[in-house]
């Protein structure tokens, strides 16, 4: 496995940074609060310390004041590498600006979440202000995790969820559950190869289309 360098920013818990380094990865968080466990942190503002190509894993991102946001997008557009916000961008605070934005800073993959089915609205929601604000329907920057295999989920409701993005515009990369010991069974093992691939989803449905 590579090792990677990664900076969590605009995180205080310390959570995500740790979870990275139980990985074996270089992680430091970085926020303007002071870290809340033991642990590589830098306090301040993320701006003064990003460089070069570093890929946005913050999930909160959106929860940020405006004015953090803007700076960030204008931090992003001179950058030499197109910016990959792969920590997930919540949904149901998407605006028509923030797409923008992401338009401006030629954004190369986002990632949303849709785990419960209540979050469904929220999904179809950022999708609409996603495609009116300028970007196209099945062309793989607009991508969606989904969590599959947990305790109650069936194949048959978790391929429904992957349509329900699919069908949205959306590409889906599922996510596998895994319990305390780390056990799935087969099954999902094989469903999840299908479904974290969008060479091998798209080579199976076309332009998101069912066969």
């Amino acid at each position: 496995m590579k090792r990677l360098r990664v900076l969590v920013a605009c995180e205080f818990s310390g959570i995500v940074r740790d979870a990275f380094i139980a990985k074996g990865h270089d992680a430091i968080s970085c926020d303007l609060l002071p870290t809340e466990r033991p642990g590589p942190h830098i306090q301040g503002d993320v701006l003064e310390i990003l460089d070069d190509g570093w890929n946005v894993r913050d999930d909160n991102f959106l929860q940020c004041s405006d004015t953090h946001i803007y700076k960030v997008f204008a931090m992003l557009r001179q950058q030499k590498e197109l910016p990959v916000f792969s920590g997930g961008l919540e949904a149901k605070l998407l605006k028509s600006w923030h797409v923008e934005e992401l338009r401006q800073a030629k954004t190369q993959r986002m990632y949303f979440a849709y785990d419960q089915k209540k979050e469904y609205e929220y999904l179809e929601q950022a999708s609409k202000i996603l495609f009116n604000g300028g970007f196209k329907p099945h062309d793989r920057k607009c991508c969606c995790y989904c969590l599959c295999g947990y305790r109650g989920d069936t194949l048959e409701k978790a391929e429904k969820r992957f349509w329900q993005i699919i069908d949205l515009g959306m590409t889906p990369f599922a996510m596998l559950y895994r319990d305390i010991d780390g056990f799935t069974e087969k099954a999902w093992n094989v469903f999840q190869r299908l479904w974290a691939s969008p060479i091998i989803i798209y080579s199976r449905f076309p332009q998101g289309k069912r066969a």
